[in-house]
């Protein structure tokens, strides 16, 4: 099989969306997620029964703080995914480099204005495509990060197809 050359160049907002689709299929996200949802909707329905019924004597302390640390949850996870992004893809300047990929039956070969690298199959952890991204995981925390909205279909089958050519002991979701 010949090779196969993909350049992709990545855009803060594509890697923004890519972090929080990422960190939002944690179980952790998810949950302190739902927990602040929950936390805001019951503090939320002790403050409106409060006034509702002004009559009621009871401390509205504790359910302001409730309703606060719910809506901090709420609030502060997807902000700071946010600033986490934008400062990691501005100070990282081979994130934002166009590369190119050549894929070969022996291994990759990765190409970018300040830096080359080339690995062979078995050094790839992890395959996962998160929509119109392609992650070539080289350990559970490092990735190379593929946009796909600029390579053709047929490209892409080709690529698909030398991946499961290569019957890799690894996790590959494409």
């Amino acid at each position: 099989m010949e090779q196969i050359k993909i350049f992709s160049k990545l855009g803060l907002n594509d890697y923004i969306r890519l972090n929080f689709q990422i960190s939002f299929t944690k179980v952790m996200y998810i949950i302190m997620s739902i927990l602040g949802v929950l936390l805001v909707l019951i503090a939320g329905g002790l403050l409106m029964h409060d006034l509702i019924y002004p009559n009621h004597t009871g401390d509205h302390s504790s359910a302001c703080f409730v309703f606060i640390y719910g809506l901090a949850l709420v609030v502060y996870l997807p902000t700071a995914i946010y600033f986490r992004s934008r400062k990691i893809f501005s100070t990282n300047q081979r994130i934002q480099e166009e590369m190119m990929y050549e894929f070969s039956e022996t291994g990759i070969k990765i190409t970018g204005i300040s830096f080359n690298s080339q690995y062979d199959w078995s050094k790839i952890f992890k395959i996962k495509r998160v929509n119109n991204i392609l992650l070539l995981f080289q350990d559970k925390l490092v990735a190379n990060i593929i946009n796909l909205d600029t390579v053709n279909a047929t490209d892409y089958n080709r690529l698909k197809e030398l991946i499961l050519s290569k019957k890799l002991n690894i996790k590959i979701k494409l």
